[in-house]
């Protein structure tokens, strides 16, 4: 199981839990986790999602490039071929 720390309310949650946080039945303090849960601080959730973003910016940069030509006299153009050429 898995806990992700809140930044809302400062306990922990159930990484598959998507409610209120002020539901008692769902805070967690680490006393409460069992010792071979997984917990996620807020600072590494948000290396996660910036890793995550930085991989996504990457993919789409890849993929507007796999777009266009590369012309070897004119560089890259827009399209399948040159229109200079």
């Amino acid at each position: 199981m898995r806990y992700i720390e809140c930044g809302c309310c400062g306990q922990y949650h159930r990484a598959d839990y998507w409610g209120d946080c002020r539901n008692d039945e769902e805070r967690f303090n680490l006393e409460d986790i069992p010792n071979d849960a997984e917990i996620i601080s807020l600072e590494e959730l948000d290396d996660m999602l910036h890793s995550y973003r930085l991989l996504n910016q990457k993919e789409e940069e890849e993929e507007e490039e796999s777009d266009k030509y590369d012309c070897p006299i004119h560089g890259l153009q827009d399209g399948p071929d040159c229109p200079r050429c």
